[in-house]
C-alpha cells in the first residue's frame, strides 16, 4: 500500500503544471507553455521521466521485479521426493490389487500383479 501511495504522490509532482512551468523555464517552450499546459513533446518527456523515477522509487522501497526461485538442486530434492511417495503408491494399489483379486474367480488375475 506504500508502494502505490509513493507512486501516487511522484506522478502528482511530475503531473503538476507548476513543475511543467518550471521544466519549460529550463528546457524551453517545446515542453509546456507559460500557463502549464504541456506539449505533447513535454508529455513525453515527463512520461519517460515518471517511469523512471517510479523504478527508483520502487527499488528503493523493496519491489523486486524478479522473484527469486529455488535453486536447482532443491528441484532433485523435489523429484526424489515425489519418486519416493510414488512408489509408496504403487505398492499400495499392488497390495490392493492381490487383495481385490484374490478370490477364486479372479486367482487368474492376480498372477499377473505378482509379475
Amino acid at each position: 500500500m506504500l508502494k502505490l501511495l509513493l507512486i501516487v504522490l511522484l506522478f502528482a509532482l511530475i503531473a503538476s503544471p507548476m513543475l511543467f512551468k518550471t521544466v519549460a523555464g529550463v528546457l524551453g517552450s517545446w515542453v509546456a507553455s507559460n500557463t502549464g499546459s504541456p506539449t505533447p513533446a513535454g508529455l513525453l518527456l515527463h512520461g519517460v521521466v515518471f517511469i523512471l523515477a517510479s523504478r527508483v522509487v520502487m527499488r528503493l522501497a523493496g519491489y523486486r521485479q524478479y522473484r527469486s526461485y529455488a535453486e536447482p538442486e532443491s528441484y532433485a530434492e523435489d523429484a526424489s521426493g515425489y519418486a519416493e511417495e510414488a512408489e509408496k503408491y504403487a505398492e499400495e494399489a499392488e497390495k490392493y490389487a492381490e487383495e481385490m483379486y484374490a478370490e477364486e474367480p479372479y486367482e487368474e488375475y492376480a498372477e499377473d500383479f505378482r509379475t
